[in-house]
C-alpha cells in the first residue's frame, strides 16, 4: 500500500471557527485591500479560474520522515507558504493538524494519538497545534512573491494503537482573494491551499488495534 493524496480537509466553518481571533497575527507593511474576518471569508463565494486565473498561494511541506514509530521522539519538518498571485492577499487563516489515512471514514485526527507542535515567526518557543480549530496564524496583508516558514514537531504516542498504518501532517489555508472576474470588475472571494506530509506508521507491539467506524 503505497502514499496517496487523500481528501483529508475539513470544512471552510469548522478551520474558521470563533478561536481565529486567538492565532498569532501577522501584518505585511504597506497598504492591503480590506481583511475579511473569519467569518466573512466564509461567507465570500469561492474563487474561480475566471475570477484569478491560477492557483494564489503555494503550500510546501519539507522535512518529515517517511517512517514514524510511537514513541520515537519528535519529527521536525518545515511548513511554507508562498504568494504566487503577482497581487497583495487581504487575509489568510493557517491551520495545521495530523490525520490518519483511513478508509471510509474521512481521515480523521490523529488525536490523543499524537502530537503536533508549531513555532510561527516571531514567537517563543514551542506551542501545541489545535486539532482543526483554531488557526495557528492569521496572516494580514501578504505582499507579492512573499514565503512565511512554519517550524513544526510531530510525534506518535508511544500507546498509538496498531492499525494506524498511514498518516498525513496537514497545513491547510484559508484565504481572501481579490480578482477582476469576468466583467472586469474587482470581486473578493475565498481560496484553500493545502499541503501535505505522509508518514507510515511502524507497527506498534503493545497498543490496542483500532476499532473500525461504526463498530
Amino acid at each position: 500500500m503505497g502514499f496517496r493524496r487523500r481528501n483529508v480537509v475539513a470544512s471552510a466553518a469548522a478551520l474558521l471557527a470563533a478561536g481565529a481571533a486567538a492565532a498569532l497575527v501577522l501584518t505585511a507593511r504597506g497598504p492591503s485591500p480590506h481583511a475579511p474576518t473569519a467569518a466573512e471569508l466564509t461567507a465570500l463565494p469561492a474563487c474561480s479560474r475566471a475570477d484569478v486565473g491560477r492557483d494564489s498561494l503555494q503550500v510546501s511541506m519539507r522535512g518529515l520522515p517517511r517512517n514514524i514509530g510511537p514513541g520515537d521522539g519528535w519529527h521536525e519538518l518545515t511548513a511554507s507558504m508562498t504568494n504566487v498571485s503577482g497581487r497583495r492577499l487581504p487575509v489568510a487563516f493557517v491551520s495545521a493538524y495530523p490525520t490518519r489515512q483511513t478508509l471510509g471514514d474521512g481521515d480523521p485526527p490523529l488525536g490523543p494519538y499524537s502530537s503536533l507542535e508549531v513555532r510561527t515567526p516571531g514567537a517563543d518557543g514551542w506551542r501545541p497545534a489545535p486539532a482543526l480549530a483554531p488557526p495557528i496564524a492569521v496572516v494580514r496583508g501578504l505582499r507579492p512573491g512573499a514565503r512565511i516558514a512554519y517550524r513544526m514537531r510531530f510525534r506518535l504516542n508511544a500507546d498509538a494503537p496498531r492499525g494506524l498504518d498511514y498518516g498525513d501532517v496537514m497545513l491547510d489555508v484559508h484565504f481572501a482573494d481579490v480578482g477582476p472576474g469576468v466583467s472586469g470588475r474587482t470581486r473578493p472571494c475565498r481560496q484553500e491551499s493545502v499541503g501535505d506530509a505522509p508518514f507510515e506508521v511502524h507497527p506498534s507491539a503493545t497498543g490496542p488495534a483500532v476499532t473500525p467506524s461504526g463498530g
